[in-house]
């Protein structure tokens, strides 16, 4: 099975794992991207403070003491979402101090959730766009590219597992 080098997947494998060689076979390469993408989304607000902070580190104090307000902030945050979605299971009363920790959850998740889809259909409809002006009528015979959860699944029924041969093309997907 032939896959890109320079794909999204591949990517996010080799600065995952820290490598530059890349599998041989389908099946560790499935679940090992499986376990990228949960950890990654579970680490990844403070992924994205750390990649924000990179090009500034320096060995300056206030910055240390910035990025620790940071991170002290967003586990507040992370604690509030977590009372209000515990208020399934538990009572909070007005006045008390978790009624406040779940106003603030409340809040957060809705700003979370919110944002998230209005990003999420702002790129996903500038993609589209791009995508349909980009697409020339001659282009249409091309061969479809390979999907790889799809060829995961065929070789999970069919008990076997492709051999991958990775091309290092210059264009990205």
């Amino acid at each position: 099975m032939k896959t890109n080098y320079n794909s999204l997947t591949a990517r996010l494998y080799r600065e995952f794992f820290n490598t530059e060689e890349m599998p041989n076979s389908l099946c560790p390469y499935f679940w090992k991207m499986i376990l990228a993408c949960f950890i990654g989304a579970i680490f990844s607000p403070l992924w994205a403070l750390g990649a924000i902070l990179k090009p500034i580190r320096k060995d300056g104090y206030w910055l240390k003491v910035g990025f620790g307000a940071l991170v002290v902030a967003a586990l507040f945050i992370l604690g509030s979402i977590i009372v209000f979605l515990s208020s399934y299971w538990f009572t909070y009363y007005r006045g008390s101090l978790m009624f406040d920790y779940y106003a603030l959850g409340l809040l957060s998740f809705f700003v979370i959730v919110l944002s998230s889809i209005v990003i999420g259909l702002m790129n996903f409809f500038d993609r589209r766009k791009i995508r349909k002006d980009n697409l020339a009528w001659e282009n249409r015979n091309e061969p479809v590219k390979v999907n790889i959860v799809n060829e995961y699944f065929k070789a999970k029924a069919g008990k076997y597992c492709p051999k991958l041969t990775w091309e290092n093309n210059t264009k990205e997907e």
